[in-house]
């Protein structure tokens, strides 16, 4: 039995137990992964959470019962499931919606069946796409912005995006921290370097920060250098001023390595490194 043959089974036997409409998500994430999930339909009210199944479908290999994973979705529901009616019809409205948008890096090569669904603009091997970012106390999170989305609004992505410019810094905050006082230690062997973490106050969707005006300007000038940029993630970027005569050929592997055994795999950005040049004011592939 694969996960869709396991997610069917679980959303027959949901829907019989219940007495309810349960439909199976197949969604593509990130990175060209794949989830299965099933939402249990709540008739009074229009949100219901999506409880992914990889985990479940994992324990079922090894234990075998169905009952345990169904009653294991049930529990989850009855946890997760909004107590409170959610009124999402500001997403359709984009007069309300447009001041939620916000910009974040991803891998380009790697989401490239994704970047058919969502407007984007290709930036060096990455993509710059957009999400919105909900306030709701009892349903924050973030919501992808697909092409359908701006065909519903009668908007294009060069609409989105200096909307996106202009309020992601606002929505996400910048963040610049020294390394060592977020991680103890060396962060990457070998290279005992000054390093700085650049992100944002929420540290998610972080990276992009390398994106806000000036802020890489203001950093190669106050360390009088050019900088590294080391994708650690779509949630931050390190930041290591150039020695001068320093190779940063060096990093490359590190930066790979990193990739492999750290990241998660959803949150993988790139293997490449970056070079941001104080003179040109440029951010180009090192």
């Amino acid at each position: 039995m694969n996960i869709k043959e396991f997610a069917e089974k679980i959303q027959g036997a949901l829907a019989s137990a219940l007495n309810r409409e349960v439909q199976l998500k197949e969604s593509l994430r990130l990175n060209n992964i794949r989830r299965y999930g099933i939402v249990i339909v709540d008739s009074e009210n229009s949100l219901s959470p999506v409880i992914y199944l990889e985990k479940l479908f994992e324990d079922f290999q090894k234990n075998a019962s169905m009952d345990a994973a169904v009653n294991i979705v049930i529990s989850i529901y009855q946890r997760d499931r909004l107590k409170k009616p959610v009124d999402m019809e500001w997403v359709r409205h984009f007069g309300q919606a447009r001041e939620t948008i916000f910009y974040f890096l991803i891998n380009y090569d790697a989401n490239r069946e994704l970047l058919t669904q969502i407007p984007h603009f290709r930036y060096l091997d990455m993509a710059i796409v957009f999400g919105m970012k909900s306030g709701l106390e009892n349903a924050p999170g973030t919501i992808t912005v697909f092409n359908s989305h701006l065909d519903m609004w009668g908007i294009t992505a060069e609409d989105l995006l200096p909307i996106a410019e202009a309020n992601t810094p606002l929505l996400y905050p910048l963040q610049v921290s020294y390394m060592p006082d977020l991680t103890p230690g060396e962060p990457f062997p070998g290279h005992p370097s000054q390093m700085y973490v650049l992100t944002n106050s929420y540290r998610a969707y972080g990276a992009a920060a390398i994106l806000y005006k000036d802020i890489l300007k203001g950093f190669s000038l106050l360390m009088g250098s050019d900088v590294l940029l080391l994708p650690d993630s779509i949630h931050q970027m390190v930041l290591l001023p150039l020695k001068e005569g320093e190779d940063p050929e060096s990093y490359r592997d590190t930066v790979r390595s990193a990739n492999e055994y750290s990241t998660d795999a959803s949150s993988f950005l790139s293997n490449r490194i970056y070079l941001y040049r104080k003179e040109t004011e440029e951010i180009v592939i090192a």
